[in-house]
């Protein structure tokens, strides 16, 4: 293998996914990553507001090319730049191995590299470096883990589990450990659902029944639905999409847990969701992030 090129941008975070796009078009890179993923790489740290955007190539960026791209993109947005050679070398592995435990509560996220014992009723969750999204250090994954807690000490009984997006299947795993019942995960991307399964594994929490889907139709979730709990960390404009398709796959007297909206679309997506009969129970903040539990009537 080859060295690797890294195209690093910061722009203001309500812009970042329609940079992302832009560049994305525009230079064909090998993966693109934003928010959690590329604001880990960032050597300079992060801040509120900031949007991360990470481009990675496989060849030289051509200088003149990508000082074009980035001149027409700074007449409409906000943007600084920082290009690097990698080597040869696991990028995103890297900088994940550097990552400490991340709290939410009782809840431990940590990697085998940070050894800690369990004290006083905490639980581990152990999520190792890997390619797939989530590994707790994002606001919106820890305003999901504190939301399954508020459920829990509230008394919830949910019957049976939906998480949808599971990414690496962090909160899947802390609804294993609070709630005893079962639980379907489901993500759209193949290795997320491949890195989850061996995080489950490695939890011993194989039992969690993994599904590569899109959202809540695959027959296995339909014929399941409605569960007790289902929970979706993903972004506003696909839990817009899914408003009818959730709150359906939640039973009546069931919660809803949303996360992946910045504070200025939460109530776009709760409208979304009010259309559909569901009720605001609780509102959670995170950074630039809002955390959303609803009822179903």
């Amino acid at each position: 293998m080859g060295n690797f090129w890294r195209l690093y941008v910061q722009t203001h975070l309500q812009d970042e996914q329609k940079v992302a796009d832009h560049l994305e078009s525009c230079m064909a890179p090998l993966s693109v990553a934003t928010g959690e993923i590329a604001e880990m790489a960032n050597p300079t740290g992060a801040h509120a507001g900031v949007g991360h955007v990470e481009l990675l190539f496989d060849h030289a960026v051509k200088a003149h090319e990508c000082d074009l791209i980035l001149s027409q993109l700074a007449l409409t947005h906000s943007v600084t730049t920082n290009v690097e050679i990698l080597g040869d070398r696991d990028w995103v592995t890297a900088s994940l191995r550097e990552l400490p435990a991340v709290a939410a509560d009782r809840i431990i996220v940590r990697g085998a590299h940070v050894p800690m014992p369990a004290q006083g009723g905490q639980i581990h969750l152990l999520v190792e470096a890997g390619l797939a999204f989530g590994t707790g250090h994002h606001e919106t994954t820890r305003g999901c883990l504190l939301a399954l807690q508020r459920l829990e000490r509230a008394g919830l009984k949910p019957g049976k589990i939906l998480d949808v997006g599971t990414g690496t299947g962090i909160l899947a795993m802390a609804a294993a450990k609070l709630f005893s019942c079962p639980i379907w995960a489901s993500d759209i991307d193949a290795v997320s659902v491949g890195f989850a399964r061996e995080t489950l594994k490695r939890n011993g929490l194989a039992a969690i029944r993994l599904i590569h889907a899109p959202g809540t139709r695959h027959p296995d979730i339909l014929r399941q639905q409605p569960f007790g709990l289902v929970v979706a960390n993903i972004l506003a404009n696909p839990l817009i999409a899914m408003a009818g398709d959730l709150t359906h796959a939640t039973q009546p007297g069931g919660r809803l847990i949303l996360a992946g909206l910045l504070h200025w679309q939460f109530r776009r997506v709760l409208a979304a969701y009010q259309s559909h009969g569901m009720v605001l129970e609780h509102r959670h903040q995170e950074g630039d992030w809002s955390i959303m539990t609803l009822r179903r009537p």
